[in-house]
């Protein structure tokens, strides 16, 4: 994604949720996106993708991949994270992008340095 002109999140895999987790969706991304909007001070760009496995039971497992463009070229990204309940593994795949932005950019106040011995 270049040329971002306008904050946005953009969802990919939507069909295969059901409406109450597309609720679930809708509200974490907006609460997350705001916190990574803080984090960068900058326009956002946010793709989420969603997958789903459903192997011979009701129950699914969702695998999530969250990426977030910004202006400058900084791109930030979770690793597919997996999880049987939705929430969670959206959230795992949150806080992998906000470590992910913390790393980069060194966010984190009250670095610590290795003294120095004379």
């Amino acid at each position: 994604m270049t040329g971002i002109s306008k904050d946005e999140i953009t969802f990919d895999g939507l069909k295969s949720l059901s409406d109450s987790e597309k609720a679930v969706l809708n509200k974490l991304s907006t609460e997350y996106f705001q916190k990574i909007k803080r984090m960068l001070d900058n326009l956002v760009a946010l793709r989420i993708k969603i997958k789903t496995y459903e192997k011979g039971g009701e129950k699914k497992k969702y695998s999530i991949d969250i990426n977030v463009f910004t202006p400058n070229k900084n791109n930030f990204n979770s690793n597919k994270t997996s999880d049987w309940n939705f929430a969670k593994a959206l959230q795992k795949a949150f806080n992998a992008v906000l470590t992910n932005i913390k790393d980069k950019t060194h966010a984190t106040s009250g670095r610590k340095w290795k003294k120095s011995y004379e």
